[in-house]
């Protein structure tokens, strides 16, 4: 089993896979004490210091100008996570859970926050022990950060909240009682740990690269669908030709057609009608398959972006800069990942599961079954080789389309003038995938409030 070194560097999407599904162990690198001292040192000095520093020795939110004494900082350390773990319905899973811990020790280690190193070790010996934080699925607030998963998280640290080991149930135990089985301490909260502790975006980063890790299987499973009807329905490569896909260079949509192309190269059903003049030209469906497979692979480029820039950065507030001074940012706001899971959810939803293909197919079957292989329209229903309801066809899929997503933009629905009637009824489109991640793609609940799903905080 490979070893993730956790130093404060990016991770990438394959390092949160392995150690959120048990293939990778992740431990803290050597070095990461030192660096992560001289921000601590920072802090100190601010303590003793007679400056109002937000988040070291004042208040939050209307609270932020107000001085905290010297012996109630640490006491509001422990209570700013505990007043945030307000999170409810159904806990997040292992795999996730795992995830946002390793998420977390990442961005502490990187010696910006002014925490000492046993919170990132501790987090990190919580993944090795395999015991999960219970992590309630709702209750964050939008794209403001994920105060209230990462206070779950963070309860269990001192003692608090509740801690699922090895054969416990989805709800866990009261993590005093796990920690004591297990011979853990609960830390005691030094100033700014607790803000450090909920400040930021780990749970939709971790639920982000999931959706970003099955979205890359999903667009090459969906042209391997897309070049298996093709054979099926006797169709041509044509469409696919680099020569006409050279004309319309979308990077998605030419890497799709050359994935055609090798997957249908050498085909014997292909072979076997190449010089047939049995159809001038192939369905809808699948003549513009890479133009929506190559959408959707453009879309997911964009989010993978996304991704590899936040799982490097720093999304604490405040944070101490390189040169020692204490700094106010808004870098714990996950705008930027929300609206990549936004995009991503709607490729997956409009790009392929309502694509092409994946309506036009069963179509294309009923079409095939008629008399003398006649395309389209029954002969009753033709007048001088035009449908006459033709026109009629286009509005009524537009229409119902509509109706079925009507929280989906309209002009990226093949559905809506695709020309063509799927065979099978599909039930309204669910908010369950394209709701998750702060309206993205991945688990959270589907009002919207799960990591990073629900108001923003005036505390920030």
């Amino acid at each position: 089993m490979r070893t993730v070194i956790v130093n404060g560097d990016a991770l990438s999407v394959q390092d949160v896979i392995d150690v959120a599904g048990g293939e990778a162990r992740a431990e803290l690198g050597p070095g990461v004490p030192e660096r992560m001292a001289a921000s601590r040192q920072v802090v100190a000095d601010a303590l003793a210091g007679d400056a109002a520093v937000y988040g070291v020795n004042t208040g939050f939110g209307a609270l932020a100008d107000t001085r905290v004494g010297e012996q109630d900082l640490r006491r509001l350390q422990g209570a700013i996570v505990l007043s945030h773990a307000a999170g409810v319905g159904e806990p997040l899973d292992d795999a996730t859970v795992r995830a946002v811990l390793l998420l977390r020790a990442r961005t502490l280690a990187a010696g910006y926050s002014g925490v000492r190193h046993d919170l990132p070790q501790r987090l990190l010996r919580f993944l090795e022990l395999g015991l999960l934080p219970v992590v309630p699925g709702k209750g964050s607030v939008g794209a403001s950060g994920d105060l209230a998963q990462l206070a779950h998280l963070a309860q269990p640290l001192i003692g608090a909240g509740r801690l699922r080991g090895p054969g416990d149930g989805p709800q866990g135990r009261p993590a005093g009682e796990v920690l004591g089985e297990y011979g853990i301490e609960p830390l005691q909260l030094a100033p700014k740990e607790g803000l450090s502790l909920v400040n930021g975006t780990e749970p939709m980063q971790a639920l982000l690269a999931f959706s970003v890790h099955d979205a890359g299987l999903l667009v090459r499973a969906a042209d391997v669908a897309c070049a298996l009807s093709v054979e099926a329905l006797l169709g041509h490569a044509r469409p696919y030709d680099e020569r006409v896909q050279a004309l319309r260079p979308h990077p998605g949509q030419l890497e799709s057609a050359a994935n055609l192309r090798a997957l249908l190269a050498g085909s014997a059903l292909m072979a076997s009608h190449r010089e047939s003049r049995h159809a001038v030209q192939d369905a809808y469906c699948l003549r513009c398959a890479p133009q929506v497979h190559g959408a959707v692979r453009d879309v997911l480029g964009y989010a993978r972006g996304v991704l590899k820039i936040e799982l490097g950065s720093v999304v604490d507030n405040p944070v101490i800069a390189d040169d020692g001074e204490v700094m106010i940012t808004g870098n714990f706001h996950g705008e930027p990942l929300a609206f990549a899971a936004d995009m991503l959810a709607m490729g997956h939803q409009l790009g392929l599961h309502a694509g092409p293909v994946h309506r036009g197919v069963a179509g294309q079957r009923e079409q095939g079954a008629r008399p003398s292989g006649q395309r389209g329209h029954h002969p009753h229903l033709r007048e001088a080789g035009r449908s006459r309801v033709h026109g009629l066809d286009r509005r009524a899929q537009a229409a119902r389309g509509d109706r079925e997503r009507p929280h989906l933009p309209g002009r990226g629905d093949p559905l809506r003038g695709a020309g063509h009637r799927p065979a099978v009824r599909h039930r309204p489109a669910e908010r369950r995938d394209g709701r998750r991640a702060r309206g993205g793609a991945g688990p959270g609940g589907q009002d919207g409030r799960g990591p990073g799903g629900g108001r923003a905080d005036r505390r920030r």
